[in-house]
């Protein structure tokens, strides 16, 4: 009798055969059983290497990959990263579809085979084969493994990526991908094990579909499961995961990643184990009793290690939990009470990072004697993260009650005049919110991965404000305040002193100082503070513009670009607002090429001296993103622009037809372009459409065009300087639209257009 390789049963025992014994569970391996389980290695090599199928899907899988990833056009793609991580993503999912084949294949072939009943008398045991065949397989696998992340870091640094920083992403990809590999093969030889007919095809095919696509949809998303992440078989593909972007990715869930890649690995052994079990019950042998406790044993250390890994998850579930049932915690849309508004002049802000993540600050307050006087206590909000350990009232201890964010710090009597508080808090923050089916993670800092936006209240705030509020839907649901309620920043001096972390944080006021681990800032009438900061950030400058690009390595070249472009567009304008350069010596542009969902959930865009711009197109001034930046350096954010007001409003407030006249001097002197061109090439920007729109239901009047008409026939009458002079009278006055919580306290009012009428006649119309 022979087997489907032309073996008869004594070419198959001097070939592979041995003793029947525990060579898994056993006692030491000789020499002459390693050689046998190596030519046992050798039978399978053969099998899998020798069937063509199998031998085309690492080709074809690397020949699609690696023309993908040229796909990306050149080194300057603002997406490099994204797109390579998405055609990895995608095609590691596919490539999990033939290791899921092979494990049902390679049981099937002759363990599971009617035909080869008879090999279980012989002195091979289970063991043996079962390790042969898993780790040929793994072996197999590896080559996708291997194609992919040679393309991926070549690619990368043929497109200028500096070699360390590929390849610690190569790394990454190479670490989890193999792990992907084993628990899937692992599965799949379980699966052939179990059901010994076909359908374990369509079992193995629906467990593919469901571990790397279902799941993710329907269980983790839509049910908010997401402590089931760790056993889906493709973690690139994952909604919510920590590998799809460079800027607070895997650095920052590195202590998750760990656990979860350890609960895998143990998972995989109980896979094997139990698969082994299940084979060995169906051949005498004197080994079941340690199978089964071979078993057992694996059970035990996943549970183990699934442990740490699952105690993350009920920490942060646990967080939510206590905010719902937190009374001080009030309902999107509640209005604030007046003492919200409560003015604090100044702040002198210490924080220290300690190497466990501990953030420990001292944080001095400056309250004008009209805020407090009369009041027996001062409100404050700060996160509940940080514990406070004490509260000074001019110099002194005094007592202090705390719920939730709110803390109220009692008044002494004797106090008079300027009130000075100093508070001393401590704690970690990882804050993590389940906001419409997505993780969101509003608050952190873990190692040099840091994001603490001012509405998180990581610095006292004055009043109590909302950092959080209760769905009003009735679900068990909590969201961050700033984006459904107001809050208030009052203008305020700042100094900002930070030590511990071994990259620079960038925040939207001037840095004095920096050494390594030392930062110092300082401002005056700061409207709120955030503190950003990540290990993988570089700076980038050019010459004659006092802005720095802070950017990532995948989209260094890009910004460096686009710092070049906006030079030419600040150079224009520089020239005629003699303030500019002042105005923007302090601003950094966090640009990272494609959107950071943490950086720009509730963010606007720009804070104080720090324009956040993550996302690629956004356009407010009808030039690409150095025209946006540049926007954002005249007018700030423009929270109010409303490019749809009714006739009525237009005629009341013209403040962003006015702003839009500067571009339409850039475009007409700095790049040339006639009315004609402009309407056709730039007619759908925003900043153009407020002058150029004819649609009666939103300006009747016309007067957008209008203005746009006056302005033009200036110039064509060589009164440039006029029309400068005029549209410097209405930015000095102020037309950056703030929004309505900022408003509260810049008093920025609206031009109407008989303002702009008579203010035209006195310094153009005239002349």
């Amino acid at each position: 009798m022979q087997n489907d390789r032309g073996q008869t049963a004594d070419e198959w025992r001097n070939s592979s055969g041995t003793y029947a014994g525990g060579w898994l569970f056993g006692a030491a391996a000789e020499g002459s059983e390693m050689n046998r389980w190596v030519k046992q290695c050798e039978l399978e090599f053969r099998m899998v290497f020798g069937n063509l199928l199998f031998l085309s899907f690492p080709v074809i899988y690397a020949v699609l990959f690696l023309s993908y990833a040229l796909s990306t056009s050149n080194y300057v793609n603002p997406q490099l990263y994204t797109m390579l991580y998405e055609y990895y993503s995608m095609f590691h999912t596919l490539s999990l579809g033939p290791a899921m084949l092979l494990g049902i294949l390679t049981i099937r072939r002759d363990i599971k085979r009617s035909s080869f009943e008879w090999n279980r008398s012989l002195p091979v045991s289970f063991g043996m084969l079962l390790s042969s065949k898993y780790v040929v397989g793994i072996i197999y696998l590896s080559l996708f493994t291997l194609s992919a992340s040679i393309i991926f870091y070549v690619v990368s640094t043929g497109y200028g990526i500096d070699g360390s920083v590929a390849m610690q992403h190569t790394i990454n990809i190479v670490v989890q991908s193999e792990i992907s590999y084993m628990v899937t093969f692992a599965l799949a030889m379980l699966l052939s094990v179990c059901i010994p007919n076909r359908v374990v095809y369509l079992i193995g095919f629906c467990a593919w579909m469901f571990g790397t696509l279902f799941m993710d949809i329907f269980l983790i998303n839509e049910l908010g499961f997401f402590s089931l992440k760790t056993f889906h078989l493709n973690q690139f593909f994952l909604q919510d995961n920590p590998f799809s972007s460079e800027t607070w990715g895997y650095q920052l869930f590195g202590e998750e990643i760990l656990h979860s890649r350890v609960f895998v690995l143990a998972f995989t052994l109980l896979l094997l184990a139990v698969s082994l079990l299940i084979l060995n019950r169906t051949r005498p042998t004197m080994n079941l009793k340690w199978c089964w406790l071979g078993a057992a044993g694996a059970a035990m250390i996943a549970v183990a290690t699934f442990a740490p890994y699952n105690s993350i998850w009920q920490e942060r579930y646990a967080g939510i939990d206590e905010k719902v049932n937190d009374s001080t915690i009030r309902l999107s849309g509640t209005k604030f009470s007046e003492d919200v508004k409560l003015i604090v002049s100044k702040y002198d802000i210490k924080l220290k990072r300690k190497a466990d993540n501990m953030l420990q600050f001292q944080v001095e307050l400056e309250i004008p004697a009209k805020e407090w006087s009369g009041k027996s206590s001062f409100p404050l909000t700060l996160n509940r993260s940080f514990q406070v350990s004490k509260v000074l009232v001019q110099g002194a201890e005094t007592t202090y009650h705390r719920q939730g964010e709110r803390l109220n710090v009692e008044i002494p009597n004797e106090a008079v005049g300027e009130l000075t508080i100093e508070v001393h808090y401590a704690g970690e923050i990882m804050d993590f919110l389940h906001e419409y089916n997505n993780e969101r993670y509003p608050a952190f800092s873990v190692g040099d991965e840091v994001n603490l936006p001012k509405y998180m209240a990581w610095y006292p705030l004055p009043g109590y404000q909302d950092v959080y509020v209760k769905s009003e839907s009735g679900q068990d649901r909590i969201f961050t305040g700033y984006r459904f309620n107001s809050m208030y920043f009052p203008p305020a001096d700042m100094t900002l002193t930070v030590e511990g972390y071994s990259a620079p944080l960038y925040t939207g006021i001037q840095e004095l100082e920096r050494k390594e681990g030392y930062q110092r800032f300082e401002g005056k009438d700061v409207m709120g503070l955030s503190l950003f900061g990540s290990e993988g950030w570089v700076e980038v400058k050019e010459e004659g513009i006092p802005i720095t690009v802070v950017t990532t390595q995948y989209t260094l070249e890009n910004a460096r670009l686009l710092l070049k472009e906006l030079k030419g567009k600040y150079d224009y304008f520089k020239e005629w607002i003699p303030d500019l350069e002042l105005m923007s010596d302090a601003i950094k542009i966090l640009y990272f090429g494609t959107t950071v969902e943490n950086l720009q959930a509730e963010n606007s865009l720009v804070d104080n001296g720090l324009i956040l711009s993550s996302r690629t197109i956004f356009y407010h001034s009808g030039s690409g993103l150095p025209g946006e930046w540049m926007n954002a350096i005249l007018f700030g954010s423009q929270e109010e622009f409303d490019m749809y007001s009714e006739s009525d409003q237009v005629e009341k407030d013209v403040r962003a037809r006015i702003s839009s006249l500067f571009w339409y001097l850039y475009y007409r002197e700095a790049e040339g372009v006639s009315d004609k061109e402009l309407r056709n090439q730039y007619g759908w920007a925003r900043s153009i459409q407020v002058l150029t729109m004819k649609d009666t239901d939103y300006d009747s009047k016309g007067i957008g065009r209008k203005m746009l008409n006056q302005v033009s026939k200036a110039l064509s009458e060589g009164k440039d300087a006029e029309v400068k002079e005029l549209l410097l009278y209405f930015y000095n006055k102020g037309i950056r639209q703030p929004s309505e919580r900022n408003n509260t306290f810049l008093k920025e009012q609206a031009i109407s257009y008989e303002e702009w009428k008579l203010e035209w006649d006195r310094i153009v119309g005239n002349r």
